[in-house]
């Protein structure tokens, strides 16, 4: 009988610490998630703090004589971490008055936020873009599309291909080699093992085939049959990607590839390129072969950018491009003409950011929750103007007396408001 009761009570025990535990991980849990969140709101009030500051800077001159944009720009681009940490050259006094404000918070979880921007980055999906491929709205609709599965390589290799669907696969042919290229400069064993990938061609075309309903090949091969020989075997998608993480589906793209090349993609749209922020190869590479930036303009625009009493911000296109025509020496007829080959490719360039990318983190006893949201910002709303009254069901009312002046309908009243931050993309880990 003893024997019996021992055993109960050690399972009772056991079965007690198991059930603690499991609780205490589960509020761990929620508490985690919950200051990820935190830090993401934090997050969305600092980006729509900066898109407001930036907005009245630019409508007061005194502001923008006191405020450089790259001083504003801090609201949302620097590390943010709760508690905050202590500097080591705090005072006592600062470091007590900094864990009583902690205390009470009564938050007993901490979380880091870390915004970047997204906006200088390729769009994968811009093969699925209207004017690129007519067919593709029907497909995003849900409509019927033509299967390329169906196709043999014959007739897919006998289609028809549009210039300017041409045009950006080759510009994303040559963005792919640069990248790689960079890198074989910079480090010597990357180079040998960048021989055994596949050609920057074929890594676009596996990009394009996966997104495009209408593209198949992938170096002259069908891509039904590169998928159907995988373990196991799956058939490629023909639509948007929805996630970076699609990249390991694509035929070549190993992780190494993935590694080096999918800092520099995004799969979402943005209003372009913020050319305040790329980088001097990247806008080479941008701007090329129609603009052609020499190593010493380059080395000119690093200066001039960390240039630290008067650094080089263009606050406006139209300030850019003059700059790039001063440097090139390039006419206005050639840079417009530029410009509307960018516009047809779906390559925008802008002078603020628009699309961030922020990663929250939360942590709680010893669960981490990890938050990543694609957060656009600087959106504008046109409000149109009211209807005109209806003055149909008025009729039996008294008309003024003669000699009344009539009051005019106000005329213009458009307005345009700018939209908070809205996140368009969401992912808990």
């Amino acid at each position: 009988m003893i024997a019996v009761l021992t055993a109960i009570a050690i399972q009772f025990t056991y079965s007690s610490a198991v059930f603690k535990t499991t609780s205490i991980n589960a509020v761990d849990d929620l508490k985690a998630y919950y200051a990820a969140k935190a830090g993401l709101r934090l997050s969305l009030l600092r980006i729509d703090a900066f898109q407001k500051i930036k907005a009245e800077v630019q409508k007061n001159k005194q502001l923008q004589q006191l405020l450089k944009p790259k001083v504003f720009e801090f609201i949302w681009s620097f590390p943010f971490v709760y508690p905050p940490i202590v500097p080591p050259s705090a005072t006592s006094l600062q470091k007590e008055a900094l864990l009583q404000w902690s205390k009470e918070m009564g938050m007993n979880a901490n979380y880091s936020t870390l915004i970047r921007s997204e906006s200088n980055k390729i769009n994968l999906n811009r093969f699925l873009a209207g004017d690129l491929l007519p067919s593709a709205q029907k497909f995003v609709d849900g409509s019927e599309k033509k299967n390329p599965s169906n196709q043999s390589e014959e007739e897919a290799s006998s289609s028809e291909t549009r210039p300017e669907e041409q045009d950006f696969l080759n510009y994303l042919t040559q963005a792919i080699a640069t990248r790689i290229e960079d890198k074989k400069d910079q480090d010597d064993q990357f180079y040998e093992k960048a021989k055994l990938w596949p050609e920057p061609q074929a890594l676009a075309e596996a990009v394009q085939a996966w997104v495009d309903p209408e593209a198949n090949l992938i170096d002259g091969t069908n891509q039904d049959s590169i998928y159907s020989k995988e373990e196991p075997p799956y058939t490629p998608k023909n639509g948007p990607m929805w996630d970076l993480s699609e990249l390991g589906m694509l035929a070549g793209w190993d992780e190494d590839i993935i590694q080096l090349l999918s800092p520099h993609f995004t799969v979402q749209a943005s209003t372009g390129w913020n050319v305040n922020k790329v980088s001097p190869k990247t806008l080479q590479m941008l701007l090329a072969p129609a603009v052609l930036l020499d190593e010493e303009v380059l080395k000119t625009l690093q200066q001039q950018r960390n240039d630290p009493d008067n650094p080089l911000y263009w606050e406006k296109m139209a300030n850019f491009w003059s700059w790039i025509s001063e440097q090139t020496r390039v006419d206005n007829t050639e840079l417009q003409n530029f410009q509307d080959r960018l516009t047809k490719l779906g390559i925008r360039l802008s002078t603020s950011e628009s699309l961030f990318r922020v990663v929250s983190q939360g942590t709680s006893g010893g669960v981490t929750k990890t938050i990543t949201a694609m957060v656009r910002g600087g959106e504008l709303e046109t409000t149109p103007p009211p209807p005109p009254p209806n003055n149909q069901g008025n009729q039996s009312e008294t008309p003024p007396p003669p000699g009344t002046p009539t009051q005019k309908p106000a005329q213009n009243q458009t307005k345009t408001v700018q939209l908070p931050p809205r996140i368009v993309h969401f992912s808990v880990q």
